[in-house]
């Protein structure tokens, strides 16, 4: 994992990339589903109740979580503000806490997705801090998520609902070569009925 900080201006940003052994595709679901941010993403030890997102510029974004009692412990909400699948994803990023661990104010995030050597690359950029102290925790935080993100993706065990691009190909290659040894082994066989072995006796 990598990262730095950078100053433009008066805001700092963030950039923060990650290597991954899984296609940018399956990367890019599991950055995007439901069901499979519920396994990984949980900041301040929090959990994902519900993620609703509108992927299309200008659609709105939001992310709420609970603590571990059940209860709403914080909210991020956003709007998309360029879109490309299995591409790139740029949206505002507005965290709604009540205690100030993350900072207020809007900050922008991008996130880019692009193939690597081994599988995959995430980059996340996300700028408009005003000071190294609020970043900071932000910093923290992606650093344990893409954790927990590679860790969830490179588990067999993880049962990500992300489907890999090539597994349906490769399951109907599967089943279409099962199909013709089948019938390969019918015909040289002969494939005798119990009636017919009775006569042959």
């Amino acid at each position: 994992m990598k990262h730095h900080i950078m100053e433009n201006g008066k805001d700092l940003t963030i950039e923060i990339s990650q290597n991954f052994e899984v296609s940018k595709e399956y990367l890019y679901k599991a950055w995007t589903v439901e069901d499979d941010l519920k396994q990984w993403w949980k900041p301040f030890e929090c959990l994902l109740a519900h993620a609703s997102a509108d992927i299309r510029k200008g659609g709105k974004v939001q992310y709420e979580f609970n603590d571990k009692t059940g209860n709403k412990a914080f909210d991020i909400s956003g709007e998309y503000k360029e879109v490309k699948e299995n591409e790139a994803l740029v949206y505002s990023w507005n965290w709604n806490v009540a205690a100030d661990e993350v900072g207020k104010g809007e900050f922008e995030l991008s996130i880019h997705f692009s193939v690597s050597d081994n599988g995959s690359s995430l980059q996340i950029k996300q700028n408009n801090f005003i000071s190294e102290e609020a970043l900071l925790p932000h910093r923290e935080g992606w650093e344990k998520q893409l954790a927990n993100l590679k860790d969830y993706l490179e588990n067999k065990d993880s049962g990500s609902t992300a489907e890999q691009p090539n597994d349906k190909e490769n399951d109907e290659k599967k089943d279409a070569q099962e199909t013709g040894e089948k019938n390969e082994k019918e015909v040289s066989g002969y494939n005798e009925t119990p009636e017919q072995d009775k006569v042959a006796e």
